[in-house]
């Protein structure tokens, strides 16, 4: 697994500098554009600084052919899971899991919600219905590994989608519409 940096600069829409309070999630996504190298995706959340696209980021961007950029530090944090729309199951802002699993970050609508709490990977997709090429999933695993051991996370409980947080995104596609390609990805982090 091999991972640079190339941070975002400090702005309010994609790197506000805010400190993460805690770590309760690995919140995995994917970028929606097939065969979109990682760098573009990282210089599209760059291009959002000035506002005009709102906001949006992700800690770290599995590339393709395997390669990761980390956009932002993983003590700061990054707008990716944040929600403004009714989740239509629980017809509340956040999913009942999300509520469950972040408290207050997912129920106090004067927060940044469960983006101050968890990290947010992006994996770019090779085709339109969310497949991911076998080096991007085995780099995401590793990185996913890495990072669970490292914070403390339960690699079968802490690691989710961005659907399971927020209901109406289907993100990643492939594992919005196939549920246990989530489950299936959860075992193989935990067993590294």
């Amino acid at each position: 697994m091999t991972v640079k940096d190339a941070f975002l600069s400090l702005n309010p829409y994609s790197r506000p500098g805010c400190l993460r309070k805690e770590m309760k999630a690995l919140i995995m996504h994917w970028t929606a554009v097939p065969n979109q190298p990682a760098s573009q995706v990282r210089d599209f959340f760059e291009s959002r600084k000035g506002g005009k696209l709102g906001y949006g980021s992700a800690h770290y961007i599995v590339d393709l052919d395997g390669f990761i950029i980390r956009c932002i530090p993983e003590g700061e944090v990054a707008y990716h899971v944040g929600s403004g729309q009714i989740d239509p199951a629980s017809r509340k802002i956040y999913t009942d899991w999300a509520r469950a699993k972040f408290g207050e970050a997912a129920t106090d609508p004067n927060t940044i919600g469960p983006n101050i709490c968890t990290l947010g990977i992006e994996m770019c997709p090779s085709d339109a219905d969310g497949n991911f090429r076998d080096a991007t999933l085995k780099s995401a695993v590793e990185l996913a590994a890495d990072i669970c051991l490292r914070l403390a996370l339960n690699p079968l409980e802490d690691i989710a989608t961005h659907h399971l947080v927020v209901g109406w995104k289907c993100c990643p596609k492939l594992w919005t519409d196939h549920p246990e390609k989530l489950d299936e990805f959860r075992r193989a982090v935990k067993s590294l």
